[in-house]
């Protein structure tokens, strides 16, 4: 069966979407269609005409008619117009029934390119002077929305480089419709030993085998690891490693937060040994942010450091805690205080283990897409209030893409990957206060909560904020306030928050939807009244 699917070019316009469209359907032996000329053809007229005599609203609506029509036809190259991708209901059409790639150059190439073709651009009608104004508002406006397309390509060097990129990315795509399933999304995850995929499929754990053949590995032993939670998991994840003919050994760890611990990693050392494991030999995380966490350190300090997979079982897990190469364990002093940097070799998640989680479960590992909706935003923040996010590939695909695009950028949290804390000096407070008995998920929702009362009582948000946040973040069916706490209890609690910096205490605060910022040596009062919102 033909994995061949629709493959959609995006970018700003000066990108090269038209030209990299044509060459890449050449080079391919495919249909190439160009949207804008699509609509010419369906209009009788100019995309210039068009805007001058009818507005850019009608425009958009024959480009939304006549893209949506195309995502559901035959596969085939499409070259988007730049603004295409600023309607969800375009993306999704094509990110779900194929490849949309967007083409990322920087500011100076398309300004170079666009010098001599800027009068046939209807956006761009204006002296050199005002262009170069209109460009950069234009690109500020529309950045977001192409940061968010799954599959990004540099297209600023020779055209010959990027075509062969494009390529390479289709036919990379196109294998993982064959082993993982159609409806399957692949994340690529930037670290500092390399790339790494994440996919995110249906009913895939029986292709994990096909996983370890394209990662290089050869026949031999495997450990897998896992919680009571993922019992059935595991069996499954080692069942089908034993049929590809690696010699596998099962772990189970204790679950729950109260198991980080170093005890717990010592027989996670001790099991890597009697099974064999060496440099060149898989650990394979099956379960929830616990265990994937626990793996991950066990294989970052064994042997001074083997291969993890990580294979999460929880949509915390999914989300947040598989990603970005972040192990730990807790000590008493505070939570994720020992641990190391240690990205695995892939991540595979399998939306159907997310049925056999109960209810509780799903609705924690809500907290950080919501979390992540209000980092980005716009469109994923927007579908969570109004009801549409879905356990589905797609959804959690483009939620998982929030960390790792953030994580591609910084990954040392050094920089941007540190507004990923949004709420979290609060959670981890609450968290220990208790004891760890709070869920994590459940601790993270109250300290949204805190953190959008902490911004606006430091005059950096609107006055709707903190109710905005409080509304998603209860329709979700998740706590917005804690009993049982005083605020001195878990003011102190922070003092052991491993984001301080010269004794001072940093917080990532909301000044909008998609803009946080980090602020230190907030006066102990203000923080002390942020907590007040969310006791009860």
């Amino acid at each position: 069966m033909s994995t061949e699917r629709i493959v959609a070019l995006t970018g700003f316009m000066g990108s090269g979407k038209t030209t990299l469209g044509g060459a890449l359907a050449e080079h391919l032996e495919r249909p190439f269609v160009d949207l804008d000329e699509r609509i010419e053809s369906h209009l009788g007229m100019t995309i210039a005409a068009c805007f001058s005599k009818m507005g850019e609203t009608v425009f958009r609506e024959v480009e939304k008619e006549l893209a949506l029509e195309l995502a559901r036809g035959e596969p085939c190259i499409v070259a988007l117009g730049g603004g295409a991708v600023m309607d969800p209901e375009i993306r999704e059409a094509f990110e779900s029934r194929g490849t949309l790639i967007n083409l990322r150059c920087r500011p100076e190439t398309l300004s170079q390119r666009l010098a001599t073709t800027a009068d046939d651009r209807p956006l761009l009608m204006a002296d050199s002077g005002a262009r170069e104004r209109q460009l950069k508002a234009l690109q500020a406006w529309r950045q977001p929305h192409h940061d968010a397309v799954l599959q990004q390509v540099d297209a600023d060097g020779r055209r010959t480089d990027t075509l062969l990129t494009l390529a390479d990315v289709i036919a990379r795509e196109e294998r993982t419709w064959a082993w993982c399933g159609a409806q399957a999304r692949r994340l690529v995850v930037q670290s500092p030993a390399g790339p790494y995929s994440a996919w995110v499929g249906a009913d895939c754990l029986a292709s994990i085998g096909t996983l370890l053949e394209n990662l290089g590995f050869s026949r031999g032993p495997v450990l897998v690891v896992g919680c009571e939670p993922a019992r059935a998991h595991r069996k499954a994840v080692a069942s089908v490693l034993e049929s590809a003919g690696h010699a596998v050994h099962s772990h189970q760890v204790e679950d729950g937060e109260k198991h980080k611990t170093l005890a717990t990693l010592e027989q996670l050392w001790s099991a890597a040994a009697a099974a064999g494991i060496t440099r060149d030999r898989p650990i394979v995380a099956v379960g929830g942010g616990v265990v994937t966490d626990l793996a991950g350190l066990a294989a970052a300090t064994f042997m001074r450091g083997v291969p993890v997979i990580h294979v999460p079982t929880t949509l915390l897990g999914m989300v947040d805690a598989s990603l970005g190469g972040k192990t730990a364990i807790d000590i008493p002093a505070g939570k994720n205080l020992v641990g190391a940097f240690h990205h695995p070799a892939a991540v595979l998640c399998d939306v159907t283990t997310l049925e056999t989680l109960p209810t509780a479960e799903r609705r924690h590992g809500m907290a950080e897409v919501i979390k992540h909706g209000l980092l980005v935003g716009a469109e994923l923040l927007t579908k969570i209030e109004r009801g549409r996010f879905q356990l589905n590939p797609y959804d959690l695909a483009q939620a998982m893409h929030v960390k790792t695009d953030i994580i591609g950028e910084d990954p040392g949290e050094s920089g941007r990957r540190e507004h990923l804390n949004l709420g979290h000096t609060f959670a981890h407070a609450i968290e220990k206060t208790s004891g760890y008995q709070r869920p994590h998920g459940e601790a993270v929702a109250i300290g949204l909560v805190a953190a959008a009362h902490l911004s606006r009582q430091l005059g950096l948000c609107s006055a709707s904020l903190p109710e905005r946040v409080k509304t998603v973040v209860e329709s979700q069916q998740l706590p917005t306030s804690i009993r049982g706490f005083t605020p001195d209890a878990l003011i102190e609690a922070m003092g052991s928050d491993k984001k301080k910096r010269d004794g001072k205490l940093r917080f990532i605060v909301l000044e909008a939807p998609g803009e946080t910022k980090v602020v230190e040596d907030v006066d102990v009062a203000q923080v002390r009244v942020a907590l007040t919102r969310v006791l009860g």
